[in-house]
């Protein structure tokens, strides 16, 4: 577990005057993604025009969009988006924790996800940050087909993707009476944080010491069961 001290300065500086009290201190704590191995790589027992014909059929019929195809140099480049960037990739967990005198909370968000998550920061009164994420995930693949003899062909997946997480919020801020309410449902957009990684290579790192993106291997092996003698 990697542990990082980041303030969300963003969050922060729109808060404006409602600086964190005296009291309060916020740290942050990263869990990276799982190490995972992810296979890329297929021999079949097939020659390489009948397993050539049999890719391209199946492809046109699946989610996968054909961008670009040659036979001759054996390459086929595939596209791919996606809302739900968690099914497909992993960048991690983090979690907040803030604490104003002897009180503590946590607050844990999975990086890649777009659940809704939530943090109060303690001053005169709490400011509640109901923070909205929109992710969006693409990607581009590239299938190489190559005869390996005249009865077998190899086959490779190898993806580059890109991930664009957007963050909203809205700030609740404690009345009298005890309820949260808000000033401006509108609210604020925070910017959006970009990684850009492969099937071998995870992304950077968002800042030092934290989040960074790995594939699950679940586009890679979709296209390698989808190149398998049906």
């Amino acid at each position: 577990m990697v542990r990082s001290r980041f303030l969300l300065l963003a969050a922060l500086f729109w808060l404006g005057c409602a600086t964190m009290h005296p009291d309060a201190h916020m740290e942050s704590t990263y869990s990276p993604p799982d190490p995972v191995s992810i296979g890329n790589t297929i021999t079949i027992e097939r020659p390489f025009d009948e397993v050539w014909n049999s890719i391209v059929r199946r492809l046109a019929a699946s989610r996968y969009q054909i961008d670009h195809i040659e036979k001759a140099s054996r390459i086929i480049t595939l596209g791919f988006a996606t809302d739900d960037a968690e099914t497909f990739v992993d960048c991690g967990l983090l979690r907040h924790r803030i604490t104003f005198r002897d009180r503590v909370s946590l607050f844990d968000f999975v990086v890649a996800s777009d659940d809704n998550f939530e943090m109060a920061y303690a001053d005169r009164h709490i400011y509640w940050l109901e923070i909205s994420p929109k992710t969006d995930l693409t990607s581009s693949t590239n299938l190489y087909v190559s005869p390996i003899d005249e009865r077998r062909t190899g086959v490779e997946v190898n993806v580059r993707f890109d991930l664009a997480k957007r963050q909203h919020a809205v700030q609740y801020t404690r009345r009298q009476d005890g309820e949260y309410r808000t000033d401006d449902e509108r609210g604020h957009d925070f910017g959006t944080s970009r990684w850009t990684f492969t099937t071998r290579e995870r992304s950077g790192e968002l800042y030092e010491g934290g989040p960074y993106c790995v594939s699950k291997g679940i586009i890679e092996g979709s296209l390698l069961d989808l190149t398998r003698p049906e």
